[in-house]
């Protein structure tokens, strides 16, 4: 049975757990999910699984950590996750366009035996973009949409104006 910890509890975290807590995520066990204010979560899941502490999540011991909270979660959160033996799964994959954090949190890996884990859909539908390539393709369009606060402190943030005009005073 693999462990897995959880970071974050927004639209993507609630999704991987409810995967996990219904039994749709293979031979899996939700150890813990760190969150910034458990308050916001009082009435969310078993209080005992969610947790604002990093002391308290990582010694639930998890085998792999699924970051699902956002660019800062991956600069705070991948070498730590790995240093505590875990793998670490990421999900904001955008944090990597920052290259000295990726060449710190692959070296951690190296150094630590632990696997960073990029699951395909993370990659703006690169899975789906890959299946339809199987076939004549001549053109790809990709719409997504986030709240604006999403895109605060990542790169996109740094070269696209709409996100730093509807900034609040």
């Amino acid at each position: 049975m693999i462990h897995v910890g959880l970071i974050g509890y927004g639209t993507a975290g609630r999704d991987v757990a409810a995967a996990i807590l219904g039994g749709q995520a293979g031979n899996t066990r939700l150890a813990a999910i760190l969150v910034r204010d458990t308050g916001k979560y009082a009435d969310a899941l078993d209080s005992g699984l969610i947790t604002d502490s990093e002391e308290t999540f990582f010694a639930c011991r998890p085998d792999v950590v699924v970051e699902t909270a956002g660019h800062e979660a991956v600069i705070r959160y991948a070498e730590t996750s790995l240093s505590h033996g875990c793998d670490f799964m990421v999900v904001s994959v955008g944090a990597f366009c920052d290259q000295a954090l990726h060449d710190r949190v692959m070296a951690s890996a190296s150094r630590h035996g632990k696997r960073v884990l990029v699951p395909s859909a993370a990659i703006a539908g690169l899975d789906r973009i890959a299946a339809a390539a199987q076939g004549p393709l001549d053109s790809v369009t990709l719409t997504t949409r986030k709240p604006v606060k999403a895109w605060r402190g990542t790169f996109a943030e740094e070269v696209v104006d709409s996100i730093r005009s509807r900034r609040p005073p």
